[in-house]
């Protein structure tokens, strides 16, 4: 008797397997699987970038508690920052999203790592002029909370740069390897 259930049982829960697989979301046949739409991940992801670097700015300059004479050179680095994101962000447009037909070659991974290393080096020579003019008129207290929240961002906690705020692929997942220090 046992034996029957236990055969019953297995049956039905087979039975109710195959039903709620042909019933697929969204019209969909059971044999087509989801496809993310890389495109549209691409996209929203180069576009986030101004409002993160933006984002990560207004923290700064809330942590910093700047005097009225730091706020003008301050203002003068957020705008090399968000100039330099808007850059990254159209050539990261540009660039053809992922493809989830075929993977990238060695090459392809070296030439891309090549871009965005020269697209980094350009955005921090872009932004240091208006970065030392800030970070001198900063006093040692300040010099220290800048330097602190830099690190923190180095080791993948909250934190900010002086470079640049970098995400996705161009800066590595979120990719905060965005920011160098001050000198």
């Amino acid at each position: 008797m046992f034996i029957k259930k236990l055969a019953l049982f297995s049956t039905a829960a087979l039975f109710c397997a195959g039903l709620a697989m042909a019933q697929a979301p969204d019209g969909q046949r059971p044999d087509q699987h989801h496809r993310p739409d890389f495109a549209a991940m691409h996209k929203s992801m180069c576009e986030d970038r101004v409002a993160h670097a933006a984002a990560k700015l207004a923290y700064v300059e809330t942590k910093l508690a700047l005097t009225d004479a730091q706020k003008p050179l301050f203002a003068k680095w957020r705008q090399a920052v968000l100039d330099s994101e808007t850059k990254q962000k159209t050539a990261c447009l540009a660039e053809a999203p992922p493809s989830h037909d075929q993977r990238p070659t060695i090459l392809d991974r070296e030439q891309r790592a090549e871009t965005k290393l020269s697209a980094r080096l350009q955005m921090l020579q872009a932004t240091r002029p208006a970065l030392k003019a800030f970070y001198d008129s900063l006093t040692d207290a300040q010099k220290d909370s800048f330097n602190r929240l830099h690190e923190e961002h180095e080791r993948g906690h909250h934190g900010f740069g002086h470079g640049g705020f970098e995400h996705g692929p161009q800066g590595g997942a979120g990719g905060p390897d965005a920011m160098h220090r001050p000198q």
